[in-house]
């Protein structure tokens, strides 16, 4: 009997805590505080505290929540708001099937402090139980997201929706969606943590260019790896400029339990020529990483960049740490010419600095040197270099001779000091055009000061000079008895002195030369004069005055041109007289410089010749710069029928535009004076 009854309170309160479990289940399933309750309890089980200032909705369908935070000790999350939508009955049949998750303004303070350790590089493995659930995430789709560590400056997504699925140990974002300030990224992705894979399609979009690139596209597929390797794929990197391919790097990438490994890495540019090949890796034993790296380049082609022939082809090669490295590098350009030139180095440093000791074959010589270089305290630089048996008849015939030198600088510079330096060189046992040519450099600079102890340069036929302190005065001057010796195939003499000064941010300085029996590329000038001054004060006053006699070019020849300019930069006036055998012109105009454009009026534009006097009718505006040409309708009469109207509007870079001319009754023998061997004669009337 007594047994009976000891079975009977057993079975009541098995059936008791059966109704009480299903009780708390059900009312955590299907009240708002219910679900409270589970949240916070599992927060708490997991070492956390959870709060929310709201819970709307039930566990077993759909539940909202608002103004959520969670503290984890070292990490805090707040939410502004969590939807969830899903189906958890699908879990007794080992399936998470959540048709929505919704958050927006997701804030994610990181409070751990930096890992010394090395990192782990372990591809994490899927539990057995883990692997035996499947889970759908259909709808995905965060808002506002951002994350900081620390104090550093936070990380931040407007956007990220996806579609995410777990099926068999394999992660997949599928319809990946992510904004930023800096781009948008979209495409999928899948990882496997059953067997290790990884897979990407990704294309990137960039808010401002990087190295003209405002498009990136991402692909990995898994290739075979290495007994060592717990993983490996290929990867391939594009960069466009909207859908113009500027560059693709591709390659093989392995992951061991502590290193990355880099195989046959190929970097081109479609379309032009060149490769660039790399092998390495990157270990991480401790946690100061090592770096080995081997890299070629092939008949790379820079010329679009650097303006000079190049064909590039060598090796670079380095290995250690960041605390200790070393290396060489080797690099010849297989151009003609002066261009072409082998350079090697070796290098060694630290994390703090480098040495380097390079070398190079150029202009049939040499030149050798060794530089050292540090940047613990800003930057500094100290080195010498020598060169031996240069040949500068390789840059022009014209200039037969050698050169050999001795020089060596140094400069610093940190955030609290100015720039520093200083640079002395000196020529060799060196020749040009069969004369001893000789020539120093000693000089030092700091912030906005240089100090021109000797700048020197003699040889046959010139003799330059400078010496000086620009801040206060630093003279000039030349003497030149053959151009010809200085620059190959021109002509002539010159003598001129002047100064330079530059003080309180402010050029000013001043110029006076005159000139003989000028030559250069079809052009001849029997004399010209130059008297030049910019004066400090505001705005730069300045003067011009120049002159040239008997100048020919080709078949045109003018016996006399005169300039004079007065004002400052912003404003000054422009007067110019031409005159020919029987012609002349006059100009007067009122101009001004600012942000790289002159622009102003011309007020007069008048002349005559033998078929008689010429001016203009109205005055024009113009304008120049680097990138433009611009003149307004320039009107020009003659007697009672003879018009020409002129209008000019071009872009020079690349040259595009508009020049509108329409004459009547045109004497075109007004073009004789101007003209050696030809004569024209008779009018013309017509439109361009």
């Amino acid at each position: 009997m007594k047994h009976l009854t000891r079975q009977r309170i057993g079975v009541a309160l098995a059936l008791a805590l059966t109704g009480v479990t299903l009780a708390l289940f059900v009312w955590v399933v299907s009240t708002p505080q219910g679900a409270r309750w589970l949240l916070a309890s599992v927060a708490t089980l997991s070492g956390g505290r959870f709060s929310a200032l709201k819970v709307q909705g039930k566990m077993r369908e759909h539940l909202l929540l608002s103004g959520v935070r969670v503290d984890l000790g070292q990490q805090k999350l707040e939410l502004d708001s969590l939807e969830l939508r899903w189906k958890p009955l699908l879990l007794l049949t080992g399936t998470i099937a959540v048709q929505d998750l919704l958050i927006t303004g997701a804030r994610i303070q990181d409070d751990a402090p930096l890992d010394t350790k090395p990192p782990d590089l372990n591809w994490p493995r899927a539990s057995q139980p883990v692997r035996l659930l499947d889970g759908r995430i259909l709808r995905l789709r965060v808002t506002n997201l951002s994350y900081r560590h620390l104090r550093e400056q936070p990380l931040l997504l407007t956007s990220l929706a996806g579609s995410v699925t777990w099926q068999n140990g394999m992660l997949s974002i599928a319809d990946l969606s992510a904004d930023s300030p800096s781009g948008r990224i979209h495409g999928m992705v899948a990882a496997g943590f059953t067997h290790p894979t990884l897979t990407t399609d990704l294309a990137l979009s960039l808010a401002q260019p990087l190295a003209e690139m405002d498009r990136f596209t991402v692909l990995a597929r898994k290739s075979r790896n290495s007994g060592t390797e717990q993983f490996a794929g290929m990867i391939t990197v594009a960069g466009s400029a909207g859908t113009r391919k500027l560059l693709e790097l591709s390659g093989e990438v392995g992951l061991t339990r502590n290193s990355f490994n880099l195989r046959r890495l190929r970097l081109t540019r479609p379309g032009q020529k060149g490769l660039i090949t790399a092998d390495g890796s990157l270990a991480f034993p401790t946690r100061e990483a090592i770096l080995s790296l081997q890299l070629t380049t092939e008949d790379l082609d820079l010329a679009p960049e650097l303006h000079v022939p190049t064909s590039l082809s060598g090796a670079l090669r380095f290995a250690g740490t960041m605390e200790s490295y070393r290396g060489d590098v080797t690099l010849a350009n297989r151009a003609r010419g002066w261009q072409a030139t082998a350079v090697s180095a070796t290098y060694q440093g630290t994390r703090s600095g480098m040495k380097l000791v390079p070398t190079a074959k150029l202009l049939d010589g040499s030149v050798a040197g060794a530089l050292d270089l540090n940047w613990s305290n800003g930057f500094a630089l100290r080195g010498k270099l020598s060169g031996t048996n240069l040949n500068p008849a390789r840059i022009d015939p014209g200039w037969k001779g050698v050169a050999n030198f001795n020089a060596q600088g140094a400069l610093a510079w940190s955030g609290k000091t100015p720039l520093t330096g200083s640079v002395s060189a000196t020529l060799l046992e060196s020749s040009l055009h069969g004369q001893t040519l000789t020539g120093n450099l000693q000089a030092d600079f700091s912030d906005n000061t240089l100090s021109l102890a000797r700048l020197a340069l003699q040889g046959k036929g010139f003799d330059l000079h400078a010496s000086g302190i620009l801040n206060q005065r630093l003279t000039l001057a030349a003497r030149i008895s053959d151009f010809s010796r200085l620059v190959p195939g021109s002509a002539g003499t010159l003598q001129a002195d002047g100064w330079l000064r530059w003080r309180d941010r402010q050029l000013s300085g001043a110029v006076s030369g005159t000139a003989s029996k000028l030559a250069y590329a079809g052009t001849r000038i029997a004399a010209a004069t130059l008297n030049a001054r910019l004066d400090q004060g505001t705005d730069y006053p300045l003067h011009v005055a120049a002159s040239l006699r008997d100048l020919a070019h080709g078949g045109y020849r003018v016996n006399t041109v005169t300039l004079s300019a007065d004002g400052t930069l912003p404003h000054h006036t422009l007067n110019a007289t031409l005159r020919s055998t029987g012609s002349e012109a006059q100009l007067t105009l009122a101009a001004g410089y600012a942000a790289g454009t002159w622009k102003g009026a011309i007020s007069r534009l008048a002349g005559r010749d033998s078929s008689g006097p010429w001016n203009m009718t109205t005055p024009a505006t113009f304008s120049v710069s680097a990138g433009n040409v611009h003149l307004s309708p320039l009107s020009l009469s003659a007697g009672a029928a003879e018009r020409l109207n002129l209008a000019v509007d071009l872009a020079l870079n690349p040259l595009s535009g508009q020049i509108r001319a329409q004459w009547a009754c045109l004497n075109l023998g007004r073009a004789n004076p101007f003209l050696k061997e030809m004569r024209i004669t008779g009018s013309s009337d017509g439109t361009l």
